[in-house]
């Protein structure tokens, strides 16, 4: 039994210090991996400030948005007078004309590809 407990004890000894060294290199790679995509976020939110800044101080939102304003008058006022619906549906008519010019024009493109 006394041969058994050394031995054994050498071995648990022996694998505890697998273990720990494992648990360990895991927690090196986590902590590398953590450390890798917070410094990728502080580098997305940075890129990201720096493009809103650079949107603000181009003045392009307030042309955005007086251009939305104007837009939503325009449909407010369509509205008002009864002229909605007849508005989006010459509308939907003439993105659906767009469409078909330009499905058949792909077609005959194809067709022309497959002759040459």
């Amino acid at each position: 039994m006394e041969g058994l407990s050394e031995d054994g004890g050498a071995e648990f000894d022996r694998l505890l210090g697998l273990a720990e060294d494992s648990a360990g290199t895991t927690q090196t790679k986590y902590e590398i991996a953590v450390s890798g995509i917070n410094g990728a976020l502080e580098e997305l939110k940075s890129t990201f400030d720096s493009v809103v800044a650079s949107v603000v101080e181009s003045g392009l939102i307030e042309d955005v948005l007086k251009g939305i304003t104007k837009i939503l008058g325009g449909v407010s006022q369509l509205a008002k007078e009864g002229q909605l619906m007849p508005t989006i549906i010459k509308a939907a008519t003439a993105a659906l004309e767009i469409l078909i010019a330009k499905t058949l024009a792909l077609g005959a493109a194809q067709a022309f590809l497959a002759v040459v």
